[in-house]
């Protein structure tokens, strides 16, 4: 079963599933959310966040937040400017700011792009792995998961609901980097993801030398070997455009 399944198993529209699952299914690689517990608690806490993938940015205006310190809104504005975006509802200056560091985006200066589905994926796997949200799924903790996410158990029992549904379905997403190595893949994630040509260029060098790497090891021992083809042709994308 795919994660697209899945979703539409737990009453998301096909039409929304087919557009979603391949962004959740990269956010949760990215972040290793790939056993089935990890998967399915984080799909039903991201289901309920979201209006079952409905909403990535807050209905209302974001007035409320507007001084809240706690969040980092120090400046006239902040509130509507950094209100809830993404499926986990990123909030608050000091969130986004943190968010732009670790995925090396300018959310600080540009929040819109939190809205963005592919962005808010990766901000909502970015958030889960942080705060320790895996390891409380492998001792199947839900309701600490809960807590965690929302501070209290606000919409417990829909959360529940989707994580019913979404029970005795495969969730797992599945890890197209399997056979890259490390730096293939941080290289590559880095390179899809930055907007920064100087950054971009350093990368298409880095992935220029280790693709001819993988065309000598090829010539010697054929190209079947450690999924050789694959690695080959990704990098090579990247590094002849």
């Amino acid at each position: 079963m795919s994660i697209k399944t899945a979703l539409v198993v737990a009453g998301v529209s096909p039409s929304i599933a087919t557009k979603e699952a391949p962004l959740a299914q990269a956010a949760m690689v990215e972040f290793s959310i790939t056993s089935q517990a990890r998967a399915e608690m984080f799909l039903a806490q991201i289901l309920h966040e979201s209006g079952s993938l409905q909403f990535f940015e807050e209905i209302a205006s974001g007035a409320a937040y507007e001084d809240r310190k706690d969040l980092g809104n120090t400046q006239e504005g902040d509130g509507k400017r950094y209100k809830g975006r993404g499926p986990i509802q990123l909030t608050g200056r000091a969130n986004y700011r943190w968010a732009a560091g670790k995925l090396g985006l300018d959310l600080e200066q540009h929040p819109e792009l939190a809205a963005r589905h592919e962005i808010g994926w990766r901000i909502a796997g970015l958030y889960w792995k942080s705060r320790g949200l895996n390891e409380l799924a492998d001792r199947g903790d839900f309701l600490a998961i809960t807590k965690r996410i929302n501070g209290g158990t606000n919409g417990l029992q829909d959360r529940q609901h989707y994580l019913g549904r979404l029970r005795g379905n495969d969730c797992r997403p599945v890890d197209r980097w399997k056979n890259y190595t490390e730096a293939e893949r941080r290289w590559i994630i880095e390179y899809d993801h930055t907007h920064n040509p100087d950054r971009r260029r350093v990368l298409r060098r880095v992935m220029t030398e280790q693709r001819k790497r993988i065309w000598v090891e090829a010539g010697r021992s054929g190209w079947d070997d450690a999924n050789r083809r694959s690695r080959w042709r990704s990098l090579r994308a990247r590094t002849t455009a």
